[in-house]
């Protein structure tokens, strides 16, 4: 059922976009991929974009591009590439494409932060929390360079806001 937002709603609305839209651009200025972390993420998506499934063309941490020798990536979870090789499916193989999952990641977390904290107590507890997440200093490092840290925190955050819920609303929820 839709409703009338509140002032709370339009408040959180403006300030993750104004968010999403500073990180982004911060994100975007530097066309620098990243470590080795990253750019291990990067090497692994860009094979899944071009069609080599979840392989390397790269040994160890020296991601000097060895053409005939190839290996299941073993290092990382698979999560981050694959949302990276999509991305680059869409976008085309850069170091832009590869930061933009992240940044939709961050207004995911920040959007669930909201919806959460207003479902368990208030709308402005809600609008607080996202501001108090958004002042966060690693989320916005985290959110600029390809890794892993923000879908996982968001997807940790549901998982555990979803448990609380079941177990705090029982058969109601």
């Amino acid at each position: 059922r839709l409703h009338k937002p509140e002032w709370q709603d339009i408040v959180v609305i403006a300030f993750i976009a104004a968010y999403v839209a500073f990180t982004a651009f911060n994100a975007l200025s530097n066309p620098f991929i990243g470590g080795a972390d990253s750019a291990s993420y990067a090497v692994t998506a860009r094979n899944i974009a071009q069609g080599k499934g979840f392989s390397t063309s790269t040994i160890g941490y020296y991601f000097y591009p060895y053409e005939n020798v190839t290996h299941l990536e073993d290092t990382w979870p698979f999560l981050q590439p694959l949302f990276m090789g999509l991305s680059f499916l869409v976008l085309g193989i850069s170091a832009t494409a590869a930061k933009l999952p992240n940044i939709l990641f961050l207004a995911l977390i920040l959007m669930a932060t909201y919806f959460f904290a207003s479902k368990f107590k208030n709308k402005t507890t809600g609008l607080l929390a996202t501001f108090f997440l958004a002042l966060n200093p690693l989320l916005f490092t985290q959110s600029i360079i390809p890794m892993a840290d923000v879908n996982f925190a968001l997807f940790n955050f549901v998982s555990i806001a979803y448990f609380y819920w079941m177990f705090s609303k029982g058969k109601n929820a």
